[in-house]
């Protein structure tokens, strides 16, 4: 069970996960969040690209790791 009112990281794989990804009191998960929005944006900006563009080979295969990334993201929010 994690203490989500915690001041420090507790022990723990869960423990660390909701440090870094949910915890108010770790002041640098924000540069989690940063990198994550920005991920995003380049995700929106290639889906933007593909739909008036013909896409290349690259652009496809990124988005698809982008995707492979939003999905284990999500799994370890919801696991923890």
């Amino acid at each position: 069970m994690i203490n989500r009112n915690c001041k420090h990281r507790e022990k723990g794989f869960k423990a660390f996960l909701f440090w870094w990804l949910e915890s108010e009191n770790n002041h640098r998960n924000i540069i989690v969040s940063m990198v994550i929005n920005l991920i995003i944006i380049i995700s929106i900006v290639l889906t933007i690209y593909e739909l008036f563009y013909t896409p290349s080979e690259l652009i496809i295969q990124i988005n698809f790791y982008f995707l492979i990334f939003f999905i284990i993201e999500y799994l370890l929010r919801f696991y923890v």
